[in-house]
């Protein structure tokens, strides 16, 4: 992590690369269709009281849902200091989901490369 609320992550020839969570959400997503996965991820939309992410029924569900070969994985992705709100660990509890950070992106890859 970095003082800039921004984590990095190291790739194979050892350069650190600084990401924030959007950007860390379209490479987990670059990679899950890479490997041939469906990938949905809601993004929030500006609204005349703020920002808000459309969803109907119980907050704090993960940020990606993959799918392929009728196998389906929840992530929430996390970088820098963020952690999960109370709600997101429910889900998180309840369904199985991953907790993925930048650090954990050779599991990422272990995973989503496992169902090639």
């Amino acid at each position: 992590m970095n003082n800039t609320g921004t984590a990095t992550i190291t790739r194979s020839v050892g350069v650190a690369l600084p990401v924030s969570e959007a950007d860390f959400t379209r490479q987990v997503i670059a990679l899950a269709e890479l490997f041939g996965w469906l990938a949905y991820h809601p993004l929030p939309l500006r609204t005349a009281k703020g920002w808000a992410t459309g969803t109907q029924g119980s907050a704090g569900f993960p940020d990606i849902a993959l799918a392929k070969g009728g196998r389906v994985i929840l992530a929430e992705l996390k970088v820098g200091k963020n952690k999960p709100t109370v709600a997101q660990r429910r889900w998180i509890a309840a369904s199985g989901a991953y907790l993925w950070t930048p650090d954990s992106w050779p599991e990422i890859e272990a995973i989503l490369g496992e169902f090639r």
